[in-house]
């Protein structure tokens, strides 16, 4: 379905649009053209307002819509709270290079945008979605929306589509605060939502299956032993880790103590979850782990592989994306994708929402945690090809 918006002295034609969007959604992707953001919307079809809640399908094809509302005004500590970003990121370098696309943010999106970035770093992923001609609402969208931000380096997209579409399916991400605005969410939460969505029998083979599944190998004794397979390990943050590595290795341990548990065969593209959040009973709140846990470029499983896989020489990982967390609860603060072009450039770019900004090896590095900058929640490793 194709609307037109008129805005004062602007007009926006054929404006596609899912007819079962809502007009509360309508002004996330009008947000993105105008900057005036949705709670200073106010759309008239004919000369009557239309309700936040009507549902697009109300109005007919091509119609013509009048859109009033002002963008609100930039904050003057607006150049001080850049100038001390900066400051984390010296060695930051001025972007030059054409950036990877960026998605606008509709208003507490960003960890659906962060946990797309991600994504969309998983080069396999995208040349199978190609191939998908039907699915679940969120593929389809997931499919468009990749097929722009590949084709639109260096320019801004609008997720509106894929965002209403996630909604629909998963209805955790309909919270709306007293305001009545849609509520920031887990961007982890929304990672599996994602990926649960590449579950569907139109792909073939099994998208998660085939690029995220490992499998355990867990013990009594030397003679009994199950397999279990895995998609992402889940890292737990104690008094004695402080690398990613020890994490893992803590996480093997606690798995099914006092069985032994080690990895019988690794996945394309390793996931790891830092497990920085946690229920604080006596204050009731969901508290954060700001514990610096280091994490290397290429990682080297191999010492946590049972000793047939190690037998064979695994090859180590490197690390293509990092997806970070400011803020002290996982449903308040910010989320924000650091990603390792590896299709164009192979550069590292901090993706915030819209805005795009090469890196380098140290700020990645420098995710760490320790304090309240941006620091690591999620890794995403790509398992090295074997040298010819």
């Amino acid at each position: 379905m194709k609307l037109n918006v008129k805005w004062g002295t602007s007009l926006f034609q054929d404006i596609e649009i899912d007819p079962s969007t809502t007009i509360e959604l309508f002004k996330m992707q009008l947000y993105s053209l105008t900057d005036v953001e949705p709670e200073r919307q106010k759309i008239l079809y004919k000369g009557v307002r239309v309700k936040d809640d009507n549902s697009l399908s109300s109005l007919p094809p091509e119609a013509l819509l009048h859109m009033f509302g002002t963008k609100a005004a930039v904050p003057k500590e607006r150049k001080h709270l850049q100038k001390e970003e900066d400051s984390h990121q010296t060695s930051q370098t001025t972007l030059q290079k054409t950036s990877p696309a960026s998605l606008v943010n509709l208003g507490n999106t960003c960890y659906i945008s962060s946990a797309i970035q991600l994504l969309f770093g998983v080069k396999d992923i995208k040349e199978r979605i190609e191939q998908a001609e039907t699915g679940n609402g969120v593929l389809i969208e997931l499919k468009n929306l990749f097929g722009k931000m590949e084709s639109g380096l260096g320019t801004q997209i609008s997720p509106v589509l894929l965002v209403s579409a996630l909604r629909n399916a998963f209805p955790q991400f309909q919270g709306k605060n007293d305001k009545g605005f849609f509520e920031q969410q887990d961007a982890a939460e929304c990672w599996d939502a994602l990926l649960s969505s590449l579950n569907t029998p139109g792909l073939q083979p099994d998208i998660v299956g085939s690029l995220f599944q490992g499998e355990l190998s867990v013990s009594e004794n030397i003679t009994e032993k199950r397999r279990e397979p895995f998609t992402e390990i889940l890292c737990p943050i104690t008094t004695a880790t402080n690398t990613i590595e020890e994490c893992l290795e803590q996480a093997l341990r606690e798995k099914h103590e006092p069985e032994k548990t080690r990895i019988s065969s690794l996945p394309q593209y390793l996931v790891l979850k830092k497990h920085r959040f946690f229920w604080k009973k006596e204050e009731q709140v969901v508290a954060k782990i700001l514990k610096k846990i280091a994490f290397p470029l290429t990682l080297d499983v191999s010492g946590l592989c049972t000793e047939e896989l190690r037998s064979t020489g695994p090859e180590p990982f490197t690390l293509i994306g990092v997806l970070t967390h400011t803020g002290r609860s996982s449903s308040s603060g910010h989320y924000i994708a650091w990603v390792k072009d590896c299709a164009h450039d192979g550069l590292w770019w901090k993706m915030d929402d819209q805005t795009a900004t090469e890196q380098k090896d140290e700020n990645i590095l420098g995710l760490s945690g320790g304090g309240d900058w941006h620091m690591a929640y999620m890794l995403l490793y790509r398992r090295n090809q074997p040298s010819k």
